[in-house]
């Protein structure tokens, strides 16, 4: 498995990571966006996070960046009551578009 992780799996992931990279940068996300992060996700940093923030803001007007502190790779199960909030009111919000 760890040869298959190594050879075809993050390959695979980083070559998808820059095309969806390159499809935001040209304009093609329109979507209202939020990311919601644990702050103490040690597979996802908090700086590429402020980074993804970067890129998507630039594209997409609508955008919100929420960190949560004591929270790793799952923030959802940690605070799963804030998140469901935050994602609801985030859905109920009117369009700017």
């Amino acid at each position: 498995m760890e040869h298959l992780l190594d050879t075809v799996l993050l390959p695979d992931a980083r070559k998808k990571k820059c095309e969806t990279l390159d499809l935001i940068g040209a304009g093609r996300l329109k979507a209202p966006t939020m990311i919601v992060r644990g702050a103490n996700d040690v597979s996802f940093p908090l700086k590429l996070g402020l980074e993804l923030l970067r890129i998507i803001g630039a594209a997409v007007e609508r955008t919100e960046f929420h960190a949560f502190n004591h929270a790793a790779h799952y923030v959802y199960r940690e605070w799963e009551r804030e998140v469901n909030e935050l994602l609801v009111d985030f859905v109920k919000a009117p369009s700017t578009a």
